[in-house]
């Protein structure tokens, strides 16, 4: 079945899901927020340098950080982190990063290391 422009054109509620952090608190936890295209190319061009000729360096050092960032929510939808807090959450455990940045990513339409993941299975590297 087709669907009309109309159908089409309605806004689809964002992806969400709560990400526990035992390592903040027994009861801790984050919601992950998708990002909409718009949000997901405006995380994207950010990774840019000033010219827009090829990626900052420096900025994806810190890549997996920006993204927690843009996509850490509280309950009512609203961002918990800001820009300026990149060393900070630089500075979480790397499996607590990776474990909200894995979620921020899938929920954004990133792809993961599924093609890498995907690489080594096919000639058995680890």
């Amino acid at each position: 079945m087709t669907i009309d422009r109309a159908t089409l054109l309605k806004p689809l509620a964002a992806k969400t899901e709560r990400v526990d952090l035992p390592e903040f608190g027994p009861d801790a936890f984050v919601i992950v927020h998708g990002m909409n295209a718009r949000e997901k190319n405006d995380h994207d061009a950010s990774m840019m340098n000033r010219k827009y000729t090829g990626l900052d360096p420096a900025k994806v050092k810190t890549q997996k950080e920006r993204l927690v960032i843009c996509c850490a929510r509280d309950e009512n939808g609203q961002p918990i982190l800001q820009p300026d807090d990149v060393e900070a959450v630089g500075n979480w455990p790397a499996d607590v990063l990776n474990r909200v940045f894995d979620v921020a990513n899938r929920l954004s339409g990133g792809t993961g290391d599924k093609n890498a993941a995907k690489n080594s299975e096919e000639t058995g590297d680890e």
